[in-house]
């Protein structure tokens, strides 16, 4: 895809479907075209968390916020991936 605002929802669905290769094609494809893009970076995390990297994929939902600070769906991602590591400090 090449509409940056489909790349939470679309990298969301592919982890829902556990689909490693494309949710990796596209989050390479989203840091290389749109880098300075909120959900960009929000399609990468998507891409650590399926791999279980939660510290990682938290690290990359920030970068998300640091852009676009009024991106609630990236602080919904960053409660999930604590609440899968078991950190809630």
């Amino acid at each position: 895809p090449g509409r940056v605002e489909i790349f939470a929802p679309y990298s969301t669905a592919l982890w829902h479907l556990s689909d490693q290769a494309r949710l990796t094609f596209l989050s390479r494809g989203a840091v290389s075209d749109f880098r300075g893009e909120s959900d960009s970076w929000v399609a990468i995390g998507n891409c650590f968390s399926l791999q279980r990297e939660h510290e990682t994929a938290i690290k990359f939902f920030r970068r998300a916020l640091q852009i676009n600070e009024k991106n609630a769906y990236a602080y919904t991602l960053i409660g999930h991936e604590y609440k899968a590591s078991e950190k809630f400090d």
